[in-house]
């Protein structure tokens, strides 16, 4: 049985890779108002607002982001390789924000490769869930391998060069159309713990699930979406137990996985809103989540984010109206500062 949420307009993506506008604006503009989305950070980084006095502007809800940056006119490369990774909440509360994500899809391959991408030399992009993806084969269903399945017949995702994520030679659109529209996962949802395995060196070595996704001469650009906290079990009202590990866990593992670099990473999430101030309060459903409404608040994963440097991150919520104009500040502001001051390791051989 297919695992997507909408078949009827999934499979008008997957045959498309063009732009087209639905349940919204098709082009970025200014963010919504959409709640108070605030951000918290450990001592000795920036909390408030992500502005910067450097043109930088990562986004919180209700915050006009600026989508302006120096790009490179002289047909040069910004950087020459960028690694993406979308690390996508299956959990069935997540059926609430369908209309958004499939808007995000039919504009995914214009926001992204042709603002950024497309000023990149190399790209790989890969899709995965907050838990063990079932319908993945051959081993790889496990957290943090790559969707390997999908479509609105559950098929192969088939890529021109053959790995199990795309690359510059495939279309986004379809990649995505293939690899994120899954549902139907398990309710303790674990998206830091899926984030560090799929770029741990057991799956992207030889013979992994992700085999040579991560690259240490590459920009990493990850983009986390769940509506729910990655929470300890004492604290989670699912008696769910989340990722090992707290924030500086994560931050320190995923740093460590870039070669001790931070300034090789960008992050960018959408998660839920402060439940006491926002625009959709977290209200907890049945068992298996199908009457949720709303969104979790998402301290932990806050912290984690405010961890990086400033102009590597970037926090809204899940709840704002489209996720066109938080991609493209990302992208266009973020990522694209991050891409052009990236300097690769050295090779030492």
């Amino acid at each position: 049985m297919s695992r997507l949420r909408n078949l009827t307009v999934i499979s008008i993506i997957l045959a498309c890779s063009c732009s087209i506008d639905t349940f919204g604006s098709g082009t970025a503009g200014p963010p919504t108002t959409s709640g108070n989305l605030t951000t918290t950070s450990e001592p000795g980084t920036q909390s408030g607002p992500l502005t910067s006095e450097t043109e930088t502007a990562s986004t919180t809800a209700g915050t006009d982001t600026g989508t302006e940056t120096d790009t490179d006119t002289d047909g040069e490369p910004a950087c020459n390789k960028v690694d993406m990774l979308l690390v996508l909440d299956n959990s069935p509360s997540m059926d609430q924000w369908d209309a958004r994500f499939i808007n995000l899809a039919f504009n995914f391959e214009e926001m992204v490769t042709g603002v950024f991408l497309g000023n990149a030399g190399s790209f790989h992009f890969g899709v995965i869930t907050t838990d063990a993806y079932e319908d993945n084969t051959d081993g790889c269903n496990q957290l943090g391998a790559i969707v390997r399945f999908g479509g609105a017949q559950d098929a192969p995702c088939v890529f021109v060069e053959g790995h199990p994520f795309a690359t510059e030679q495939d279309s986004l659109t379809e990649a995505l159309g293939c690899m994120g529209l899954v549902s139907n996962g398990d309710t303790n949802e674990r998206p830091m713990q899926a984030m560090l395995q799929a770029l741990s060196p057991e799956l992207n070595g030889p013979g992994g699930c992700n085999e040579g996704f991560l690259r240490d001469d590459a920009l990493l650009v990850v983009v986390i979406i769940t509506d729910e906290d990655d929470d300890h079990a004492h604290v989670d009202a699912q008696g769910n137990g989340g990722s090992l590990g707290d924030p500086a866990d994560w931050y320190n593992q995923l740093v460590e996985l870039k070669n001790g670099d931070p300034e090789a990473v960008v992050v960018g999430v959408l998660v839920g809103e402060d439940q006491d101030t926002g625009t959709c309060p977290w209200t907890l459903g049945d068992i298996d989540e199908k009457d949720t409404m709303g969104a979790e608040e998402a301290k932990r994963i806050e912290q984690f984010v405010n961890m990086l440097p400033f102009n590597h991150r970037a926090v809204d919520s899940i709840c704002r109206d489209e996720y066109i104009s938080f991609f493209t500040a990302l992208f266009t502001v973020n990522a694209q500062i991050a891409c052009e001051e990236f300097v690769p390791p050295a090779d030492e051989g």
